[in-house]
């Protein structure tokens, strides 16, 4: 007891860390029960989904591609990792002191620096953000204190390195995405720390490569070792193989979500974080090789958090977490401008106000319009007794069912239909409501970044014929272009095999309800004219930077693989139009412009048919001698074949046109 009496006293201020982040946060956790009712629509349906297949029975993996790992899945299925869950937050914040204390060491700038960065979690990063990307960076810290060791000489214990292997294969298999990220930093850490260490030391001698094979070999001990329980969990319940099915499915993910343009780069939260992330990249470069400057902890902190932001900003790509992950940038900003106050002035007492300046200044810079957070214990109490009830998932169905009350009318108007059984398929992918309202087991991938490979829109249109769908709901609001690709170009398939095999039948609300047709025409249907804005969505359809990226690295595949049906001018094609009936299927039009273009402009070019329909295709133009591709097949209008009779170019296009006969438009977007 006087042990336990003592330990405690030793280490009072991270109990009393622990204790103000539990009660400060606990009211604007609201993720405890109904977080994700603050989400916006899509994410909303999303984790409705999720919890409606958790309380069903569906497991991760083998009914359900769900990215996140199991302790988020489940949070909401069992008390205790409920409570694991609410936990991490104000464990992140004490291990977050732990980390300043070891760089700031005068309590001034200690305070000062955790109270500034709490309040920009609080009102700027939000407690969710922060509870699921805060893992990485501090367990990266973390591991960064033990390497740091390393590099002075001083050998790691073994122990030590299995039990970090142990954490990584936890990680791995509990919280896959955050856990695959950790895994690649600790690989980084892992080599730099030896880099440094071979410096010292001549790293070619015997011993130095035995201690590294010797610990790699203590750190993929314990990381198989963790895995163990996991894997007999997934036996258990048939996942085993598909959990690492699973990583196959992220890299198409990453293949195919993935854009060769940036969408968020001008956002003010990346601007700050790739502005930290370059000055740091120097700042240390330049220390360490012209300077000569002592590699310091700080220092080795540093290049852990750019690292693990390189690594964050992988993800970002694919979809932009740019003010998730503001944090990062706010501790290395910290601890940069802590560590040159300190070298730069002598007195301390100036030392301490110029640090603060510094940060209060950057702050101001920053400048985020924010709402503050709402500070209601109230509705904490009311989310623990739902939970407590297990009435979470009842209360959340209620309170969408309430704000949308559309859904209900259009399962009203279906079951009223000869032969419905009970089944629909909804487009945009992500529109997951109509699935928990039916009971119905919805497709193995639901979201528009996981289905949107060539095989997964194939295993969507399978799912469709295996529950032999009637019916499809198409919702026109919803147009998921977050990173300027719409859901008709990344889904184009499955969205042409919707159109082309289903009929407008009815519309409620933002919805329109297709019914199966055969050799239908989805533009020639009436009803279309009470969602004009739709209807004009999808003939005027905005590619913006496709169909440069596209001339930019795919070009040369194309003309090296394709046929040249017609180029010249534009009037030497619309006079090859007048006398050829030329196919809409499987044709790639190629714009090679002559002049120099405005940047940040768009231009148009309009495809006229026999019927006297057209369609407009707008754009950012390609500058001198580069090559724009827009593929044909993936245009809403022309997923039905058609035959061109004219093309109209913007009049501040000036160039060539080439028309191809594509052979497989897969390449292609």
């Amino acid at each position: 007891m006087k042990y336990l009496l003592g330990l405690i006293n030793k280490n009072k201020d991270y109990l009393i860390i622990l204790i103000l982040s539990f009660f400060l946060s606990a009211s604007y956790i609201v993720d405890i029960c109904s977080g994700y009712l603050n989400y916006y629509n899509f994410d909303l349906q999303e984790f409705l989904l999720w919890h409606y297949t958790s309380l069903s029975g569906s497991f991760p993996y083998k009914d359900i591609f769900y990215p996140y790992g199991l302790l988020n899945y489940f949070k909401y299925y069992n008390l205790a990792l409920t409570f694991i869950y609410y936990l991490i937050i104000p464990l992140l914040f004490t291990f977050i002191y732990f980390i300043f204390k070891k760089v700031f060491k005068d309590k001034l700038s200690l305070f000062f620096s955790f109270i500034f960065f709490y309040v920009f979690v609080l009102i700027i990063v939000g407690f969710p953000a922060f509870a699921r990307y805060g893992l990485l960076v501090v367990i990266s810290l973390i591991f960064s204190c033990i390497f740091y060791s390393n590099t002075k000489s001083t050998k790691i214990k073994t122990f030590t390195l299995f039990v970090c292997g142990m954490i990584l294969g936890l990680f791995f298999t509990v919280i896959n995405d955050q856990g695959a990220y950790l895994v690649l930093y600790f690989i980084s850490l892992f080599i730099f720390s030896k880099l440094l260490q071979a410096r010292k030391i001549n790293f070619l001698l015997q011993n130095f490569f035995i201690q590294t094979i010797e610990q790699s070999i203590a750190v993929l001990f314990g990381f198989f070792i963790s895995m163990i329980p996991v894997f007999l969990i997934l036996q258990h319940f048939g996942s085993f193989y598909s959990f690492f099915t699973y990583f196959k499915d992220v890299i198409d993910i990453v293949m195919v979500a993935k854009t060769p343009f940036f969408s968020f780069i001008d956002s003010p939260a990346n601007i700050f974080t790739v502005s930290i992330l370059f000055f740091a990249i120097f700042y240390n470069f330049i220390k360490l090789f012209f300077f000569k400057h002592k590699f310091t902890f700080s220092s080795f902190l540093q290049t852990s958090l750019i690292i693990t932001i390189l690594i964050m900003e992988q993800k970002s790509i694919i979809r932009s977490i740019d003010r998730q992950i503001t944090f990062v940038s706010l501790i290395l900003l910290m601890f940069i401008a802590y560590e040159l106050t300190n070298m730069l002035i002598n007195k301390n007492q100036n030392r301490k106000i110029i640090y603060i300046i510094i940060i209060t200044v950057a702050t101001l810079v920053y400048g985020f319009n924010v709402e503050r957070p709402i500070n209601n214990f109230s509705y904490l109490f009311n989310s623990y007794e739902l939970l407590t009830r297990n009435r979470c998932f009842d209360n959340n169905l209620k309170f969408f069912s309430t704000n949308n009350p559309s859904y209900a009318k259009i399962i009203n108007l279906l079951r009223k239909q000869k032969g419905f059984n009970n089944k629909v398929f909804s487009f945009s992918t992500g529109d997951s409501a109509f699935y928990v309202l039916l009971n119905q087991k919805p497709p193995y991938y639901n979201a528009i970044f996981e289905g949107a490979s060539y095989g997964n829109q194939n295993l969507a249109i399978k799912y469709m014929r295996d529950n032999e769908i009637e019916y499809v709901t198409l919702n026109t609001s919803k147009l998921s272009v977050q990173d300027t690709v719409p859901d008709y170009i990344r889904q184009g398939f499955l969205f042409k095999y919707i159109l082309n095999n289903y009929q407008p039948f009815a519309v409620i609300g933002d919805h329109i309800i297709l019914k199966k047709a055969q050799n239908n025409d989805f533009f020639a249907s009436k009803i279309l004219e009470q969602v004009e804005d739709y209807k004009n969505y999808l003939l005027d359809v905005y590619l913006y930077k496709i169909p440069h990226s596209e001339g930019l690295y795919k070009y040369n595949y194309l003309k090296n693989n394709n046929k040249i049906i017609i180029e010249g001018s534009i009037d030497k094609i619309n006079s090859f139009l007048k006398k050829n009936n030329l196919s809409s299927s499987s044709k790639i039009i190629v714009l090679n412009s002559s002049t120099v273009n405005k940047s940040g402009s768009l231009i148009f070019i309009e495809f006229e048919t026999k019927n006297g329909n057209s369609t407009t295709v707008y754009f950012n133009p390609c500058n001198k001698n580069e090559v724009c591709i827009i593929n044909l097949s993936r245009i809403p209008f022309f997923y039905k074949e058609r035959l061109v009779e004219k093309i109209i170019a913007d009049k501040e296009y000036k160039g060539e046109i080439r028309i191809f006969d594509l052979k497989n438009s897969g390449n292609l977007w």
